[in-house]
């Protein structure tokens, strides 16, 4: 498996988005409102990230790299 930068764009299609909401739920306890969901919101690992912690309230700004 090749490694994925954080800002590499990613095409997140239906089924995928669904998988998605599914692990935030059951592993992070985050609900996404489908019907609010805009694709630019998750077409990289950041913008993903960017998302939920607009979800959560959380501040990831300048905390590194965390892998």
């Amino acid at each position: 498996m090749e490694d994925v930068e954080d800002d590499t764009e990613i095409v997140v299609d239906s089924f995928s988005l669904a998988w998605l909401s599914h692990s935030l739920r059951t592993d992070f306890g985050v609900e996404l409102d489908l019907r609010d969901v805009r694709a630019q919101d998750f077409s990289s690992i950041n913008r993903i990230a960017e998302y939920v912690n607009a979800l959560t309230g959380r501040n990831t700004a300048n905390s590194g790299d965390s892998r």
